[in-house]
């Protein structure tokens, strides 16, 4: 697991909030430019998937995990990162 100190959250043009992730963070984690991760910060858990953009890396927080986890633009944040190797699978409706 990678213990990930951030200093803020920033907030897009719209509503979503993102931090960027170091490049040695995402090359510890073994995984390519886009691993596959679970997130912890302000006590909640969430699976997701290191973005990749512009040459930098970041992780985004959707309106859910916002609320879940509390979270405001500009806010200081400390984020545990740990490679998601869990199978992803997705219901489908009927």
């Amino acid at each position: 697991m990678a213990a990930v100190s951030l200093d803020t959250i920033v907030q897009t043009d719209g509503n979503g909030l993102f931090i960027e992730v170091p490049d040695d963070i995402v090359a510890g984690l073994g995984k390519g430019k886009r691993p596959p991760v679970r997130a912890t910060l302000n006590g909640f858990s969430y699976r997701t998937t290191v973005a990749a953009y512009g040459g930098k890396s970041y992780l985004g927080f959707r309106k859910e995990v916002r609320e879940a986890a509390g979270l405001n633009a500009n806010d200081a944040v400390t984020v545990l990162l740990e490679l998601d190797e869990e199978p992803r699978t997705v219901e489908l409706p009927g």
